[in-house]
Formats: C-alpha cells, sequence, structure tokens
C-alpha cells in the first residue's frame, strides 16, 4: 500500500470506525455486525475482503456509510477514480444522519481523494478517429483518470497512429484537454489503411502502371510494313511501265495513228502494259504513303517505355528517303 493510500485510509479508519456513540443503534444487529467486520478487515490490511463485505451491505441496504466505507477500501486499493465516485456519491446524500454528523471529517478525506483524480479529454483532427487511455478505447469525453501519466494511443484508417504520454493533473473540475492531430500516411487514400497495419489489411494506392506498348507498336510494325510492301509495289510498277515505254519507243514499226497503235501485237502489249503498270504503280505509292504516314503517327503517340529489359530493346526510327523518281518514307525497328 502506498504512502498516499495509507494516508487515506488512516483519514478514513478515523471515521468509519465512529460507531461507537450514536450510530451504534443502527438498525439491524445483523448489518451493524457486518460493518463491524469489513472495519476489522480494513485494520488488517484485507482490503478486497473489506471492499466485498461493504459492497453487500451497500447493495442491501443503500447506506451512504456503507457506500462510503466501500471507497475507504477501494482508496486503501489504489482505485482511486471508483473510491472518488463513490465517496462523491456518499457525500452528496445530505440527508443522511450520519453524512451529517462527520460532515466536515468526510470533506477532508473526500478532498485527498479528489487530489488523486483528473479529467482527461482527447481532441483530434480527424472524425471518427479511435482512441484509447491506458489501453482501455474511450468513445465520450471528458474521462475520469488516476492523476500522473497516461497513455493515450490515437488511430485511424489512412492516417499514422500517434502515442503519448499525457501528464493528467488532478482536478475533478476542469479537464485537462490533449489535442492530437494524425498525418495521412503516404501514397494511402482515407479510409484505407497499408497491409499489416492496425485496422485491417487494405491496399496501398499505387500508381497505376501503364499497359507495355508492345500491342501499339506491333501495330506500327504490321502498318509500317504494310507500307513498304506498297511502296515497292509502286516501285515495280513504276519500274514496268517505264520498260515497257522504252520498249514501244525503241522498236521503229511501233506507232501511235488515229487513236490506235500501229506496229502489230507486240506494239499493243507495250501500250497496255504502260499503261496497266501506271495505274499499279499510282496505287502503291498512294497506299504506300497513307500507310506510313499512319504508322508514323502509331509510333510517335506510343508512349515512352524504358528502364525496363523488355524496353530496352525496343525502338523506332522515321526517316525520310529519296529514290530515283519517287520520294518515300520508311519505317524501321524493333518489336
Amino acid at each position: 500500500m502506498g504512502r498516499a493510500s495509507r494516508s487515506v485510509v488512516s483519514v478514513g479508519l478515523a471515521l468509519v470506525l465512529g460507531v461507537g456513540s450514536a450510530w451504534a443503534q443502527q438498525p439491524g444487529a445483523a448489518i451493524e455486525q457486518q460493518h463491524r467486520r469489513g472495519i476489522a478487515m480494513l485494520r488488517q490490511g484485507q482490503n478486497e475482503q473489506a471492499l466485498a463485505v461493504f459492497r453487500e451491505i451497500y447493495e442491501r441496504t443503500r447506506e451512504p456509510r456503507a457506500l462510503w466505507r466501500m471507497a475507504t477500501a477501494e482508496a486503501a486499493l489504489g482505485r482511486w477514480v471508483e473510491a472518488e465516485g463513490h465517496m462523491s456519491s456518499a457525500f452528496g446524500s445530505t440527508s443522511d444522519a450520519w453524512i451529517r454528523a462527520e460532515r466536515a471529517g468526510l470533506e477532508a478525506t473526500l478532498r485527498q481523494v479528489q487530489a488523486r483524480v483528473g479529467l482527461l479529454t482527447v481532441r483530434c483532427n480527424v472524425a471518427g478517429a479511435s482512441i484509447e487511455v491506458d489501453g482501455r478505447a474511450v468513445t465520450s469525453f471528458p474521462l475520469r483518470v488516476v492523476a500522473g501519466d497516461v497513455r493515450v494511443l490515437v488511430r485511424a484508417e489512412g492516417y499514422q497512429e500517434a502515442e503519448a504520454t499525457v501528464s493528467v493533473p488532478g482536478n475533478v473540475e476542469r479537464a485537462y484537454v490533449q489535442e492530437v492531430e494524425l498525418r495521412p500516411i503516404a501514397g494511402v487514400r482515407r479510409g484505407e489503411v497499408p497491409e499489416n497495419s492496425i485496422g485491417g489489411a487494405n491496399e496501398v494506392l499505387q500508381q497505376p502502371r501503364r499497359p507495355a506498348p508492345s500491342s501499339e507498336l506491333r501495330t506500327g510494325g504490321i502498318i509500317a510494313l504494310s507500307a513498304g510492301a506498297a511502296g515497292q509495289t509502286g516501285v515495280v510498277g513504276l519500274v514496268l511501265r517505264n520498260s515497257a515505254a522504252t520498249r514501244f519507243n525503241d522498236n521503229p514499226a511501233c506507232g501511235m495513228s488515229g487513236g490506235g497503235v500501229d506496229g502489230g501485237t507486240v506494239c499493243s502489249d507495250d501500250v497496255a502494259t504502260t499503261n496497266t503498270m501506271q495505274t499499279v504503280s499510282l496505287v502503291g505509292f498512294i497506299a504506300g504513303g497513307v500507310l506510313a504516314a499512319t504508322g508514323a503517327v502509331l509510333l510517335i503517340a506510343a508512349p515512352a517505355h524504358g528502364g525496363s529489359e523488355r524496353a530496352s530493346t525496343h525502338g523506332s526510327t522515321i526517316r525520310l528517303a529519296s529514290g530515283p523518281g519517287q520520294i518515300g518514307i520508311g519505317i524501321g525497328g524493333n518489336w
């Protein structure tokens, strides 16, 4: 038993032992015997047993005297919050004869006990945060606590928990206010907490990964290949057209008159080949240009990607190239 407990008990015993005068005539010999039994236990330091005896008396009789003596046992056990509450309640029974007769001594004892109890209010910047005081969840304030160091823990989903030791003064009339500011956890949505943290496992906010641009690059590659094939068709058509025209022009027997072809079947075939290959060449160059331009736009718009082994093997090149009698676009790369 601590020094403060012994001091309070010594004062309390001087009061609770006051049963030899008018209060020895309390009705009910059995009840009075129980009081004497509880007082003897307090003298012997059997505080738990004395508390049980006085609690039983109070539950049967609702005597303020029994409630006060129950509080005296609680004070001896260091249960200051319970003792202060019960003593205050008993002391408030101003109509009770025993309380009126012993009022001065009771008030002095009550003041000693109240000096051991304080009021604490915890405020947090996050609505709905859970608050624990000395390991016990608290939902309403002010809270009666034993004066001195009190451990406060505040938690909320998506925020770093805050823990502090608060020194609460003894004062049952004015609450000590402790402000707690929680800071958000970086990269976590409010209302979520990272895995393995208090409150359960929730997803951590991550930046969505951009899909690998392999599909876009494949599309660009296909378009580039198509552009190359179409462009080659145009080139081949142009070569065949020029060849047929050269044969026609170099053949002395070939000629044109009246909208017709002179010189026989060979000359007619050269004219037909020239016309056909000219059309093929024109269509090939147009298609190749359109496909090449589309492929270039897709490749330029494709998201940049680097730093990974896969991304480092990808690349694209766009260049202008000139050829005999034509201007084309060459597109190359690895996909």
